[in-house]
């Protein structure tokens, strides 16, 4: 398997319509997977407690 797009949770519909443009090229078959993925943040925008 390998990674074609992410998309965030709330882009549900721009992910569906990507999945249907990949399969209507034919060549292969393209599926959603929802993972949860940690997005890293760098330090300087870390909030300070």
């Amino acid at each position: 398997m390998k990674i074609v797009a992410q998309f965030a949770f709330h882009e549900e519909k721009e992910a569906k319509e990507k999945l249907a443009k990949l399969n209507k090229k034919g060549k292969a078959n393209h599926c959603m997977i929802r993972s949860k993925i940690e997005e890293e943040i760098p330090i300087e925008e870390m909030p300070v407690k």
